[in-house]
Order: C-alpha cells, then sequence, then structure tokens
C-alpha cells in the first residue's frame, strides 16, 4: 500500500512588483533538504 507522508510544506509571499526592464531576483533562506528515504518525492515551486 502507498501512503504520502508529507516532510515539509513552505509557502513565502512575495509581493507584487511593477513591470521593469532588468528581471527581479528572490533569494530564499537556506534550508537542509532531506536525505536518504524523505529525499525521494516530489519537489515543486509554483508562481502566480
Amino acid at each position: 500500500p502507498n501512503s504520502i507522508l508529507t516532510v515539509d510544506n513552505t509557502r513565502v509571499m512575495l509581493g507584487t512588483f511593477s513591470p521593469q526592464q532588468e528581471p527581479y531576483t528572490y533569494e530564499l533562506e537556506e534550508e537542509t533538504t532531506p536525505s536518504g528515504i524523505f529525499a525521494r518525492g516530489s519537489y515543486s515551486a509554483r508562481t502566480k
């Protein structure tokens, strides 16, 4: 039987940005990612 185990779920609100010539960049704080059996799975980022 397959089961889903959520290890971590992080959401960050970046705000709103006006159009400009140079692209916006945003650096998130460094985090330690899971290793071993917890490293398997799905990692994703979504922008709106």
